[in-house]
């Protein structure tokens, strides 16, 4: 989420105020698959300008300029979700087995798009929650070295029973399917 927090960080240095809501709002009203970028390439780690190496990084792949908010985060979320998608593939592969879900845990579970973008990307569905995993976490151990829950089911089944977890359903994966193509164009052109 680096990227999207240093955009936002812009975005509020230039006057512009916007919620995560607002910026979900205007991503999700944006045209789908125009803009491509890859969220490792090292220009994103730590530029001067977040918005200005997303739209270099466009133009240097033979993409339009994202210019909105609408645009660029639709960009970022698209782009992120095709990560996802690239790094299970590597995981696949290096384990041999299929990975049938996806738990995403912690703060980047409350973006409903991305998590949508992610289950569509990857065809299979994606569970989200609890957003606060690392507090829950830490407490549930320590409920276990106190003896109050006796082993690693009881403290899952806790966990299910006391928190919402959200399930996405894929959708309209042949489109991301013919659009992942694209993007391992833009990704193997950076190599």
């Amino acid at each position: 989420m680096w990227i999207i927090q240093e955009c936002k960080r812009i975005w509020e240095n230039e006057g512009k105020e916007f919620t995560w809501e607002e910026i979900v709002f205007e991503a999700n009203k944006a045209p789908k698959f125009q803009h491509i970028i890859d969220p490792n390439n090292p220009m994103f780690l730590n530029p001067k300008d977040m918005l200005v190496v997303i739209q270099k990084f466009c133009k240097d792949h033979n993409q339009q300029k994202p210019e909105s908010v609408g645009e660029i985060s639709r960009a970022i979320f698209e782009s992120l979700a095709f990560k996802y998608k690239e790094v299970v593939e590597v995981l696949e592969e290096l384990t041999r087995k299929e990975v049938k879900i996806l738990h995403i845990i912690g703060g980047g579970a409350s973006n409903n798009l991305l998590n949508q973008f992610t289950a569509n990307a990857l065809d299979i569905p994606i569970k989200v929650g609890p957003i606060e995993a690392t507090t829950i976490g830490n407490i549930l151990i320590q409920a276990y070295a106190t003896g109050e829950i006796n082993d690693i089911n009881e403290l899952r089944t806790t966990v299910h029973n006391s928190f919402e977890i959200q399930t996405f359903i894929p959708q309209n994966t042949k489109e991301w399917d013919i659009n992942y193509k694209r993007y391992k164009k833009i990704l193997d052109k950076n190599h």
